[in-house]
């Protein structure tokens, strides 16, 4: 079955620019790839100016 969604690549500077506005963070997470939440900074990184 295929999803009529896009793929989007989100590169780790991008998620870093945008992990201060995280609401989630991990101690481990930050630890070990340097963002408050993969999945919230990526989401976010990939939504635009305007996510929250």
């Amino acid at each position: 079955e295929t999803m009529a969604v896009p793929l989007v690549f989100v590169s780790h500077s991008e998620m870093t620019f945008v992990a201060g506005h995280a609401l989630t963070s991990s101690p481990r997470v930050v630890a070990i790839k340097g963002v408050p939440s993969v999945a919230e900074t990526a989401a976010l990184a990939a939504a635009g100016r305007s996510a929250r």
